[in-house]
């Protein structure tokens, strides 16, 4: 915490607290490292902090790292060793939305434990999609752990800035017209009479701030539309939107053979399809998947 950020020269010199809890009056060596990152979830610098008189009480740290990144959104600290114990990064499940195209990586740990409700929010001409990440023990008492929502910018410089200035959300993405957010909820959204139930959804929301760092945005796909034939381990995808070429041929679909599709797709079926390498210009076209979702 309390942490001071001051140029120099061309680097920024970083001033902050570092307590550790559990370790009474112990003294001990850290090893570890805070990373800056813009409201677009961009990495901007970092610093190294290091010593061996952390324990109960604030102790306080210099470092600097390159560059100028004094104007960040978010910060992340991320311990490497404790007493030259080496801390492993935890092990970590894709989270991936192929609606607006961005993935987060989630915990291990969370695996089994957690869903995503989709809500779309509608009031005064104001209109974004939320996602919320619940526990599913505490869903009985709301269990949201965070929401995703997505604006379009419009709507988000209309009311981004009142919405900031009265709670915790977090900018971390930009795509085209499209703002994505993260916010914490703001009521208790478990049950505080179970110890139990108290302690899960409390360990899983701690996460949140590695959470929104892992925020990225992935291609979107090549190709959007059905399946109208399986051969040979193949599928022809069909666009269901025309397009027009010229005037003696107005209505055009984009079809293409894809081949390295996977195995449990059926005639009829949307997919979104990935290509790896160039497309065969023949009609139909010809590719190869690299990743298709359903």
């Amino acid at each position: 915490g309390n942490l001071i950020l001051t140029k120099d020269g061309s680097n920024t010199k970083v001033t902050g607290q570092l307590s550790m809890a559990g370790v009474g009056s112990s003294k001990n060596k850290i090893e570890a490292k805070l990373t800056f990152y813009t409201d677009k979830n961009e990495k901007i610098g970092d610093v190294a902090v290091s010593g061996n008189d952390f324990g109960g009480e604030s102790q306080t740290f210099v470092s600097e790292g390159a560059g100028d990144f004094r104007a960040y959104s978010a910060v992340n600290l991320r311990i490497g060793a404790v007493n030259d114990h080496i801390i492993s990064e935890l092990p970590s499940i894709l989270y991936e939305n192929t609606k607006f195209n961005f993935t987060l990586k989630l915990p291990k740990t969370w695996e089994g434990k957690y869903e995503v409700e989709e809500k779309v929010i509608e009031s005064e001409g104001l209109r974004a999609d939320n996602y919320n990440f619940i526990d599913k023990a505490n869903k009985g008492y709301g269990g949201v752990i965070f929401t995703i929502t997505i604006w379009t910018k419009e709507d988000w410089l209309k009311n981004g800035p009142s919405l900031i200035g009265v709670g915790q959300i977090y900018k971390i993405g930009e795509d085209g017209d499209k703002v994505f957010t993260l916010a914490p909820p703001g009521d208790v959204e478990y049950n505080p009479h179970d110890e139990m139930l108290k302690a899960e959804f409390l360990s899983m929301y701690d996460h949140i701030n590695t959470i929104k760092t892992t925020f990225k945005l992935t291609p979107a796909p090549s190709l959007v539309g059905y399946i109208t034939k399986l051969e040979n381990q193949r599928a022809l995808v069909v666009s269901p939107i025309s397009r027009e070429i010229n005037q003696t041929r107005k209505e055009f679909y984009d079809a293409i053979w894809v081949s390295k599709m996977t195995q449990d797709v059926e005639v009829g079926q949307y997919v979104n399809v990935w290509f790896e390498g160039a497309i065969a210009l023949s009609y139909p076209g010809q590719g190869i998947a690299s990743k298709v979702t359903t």
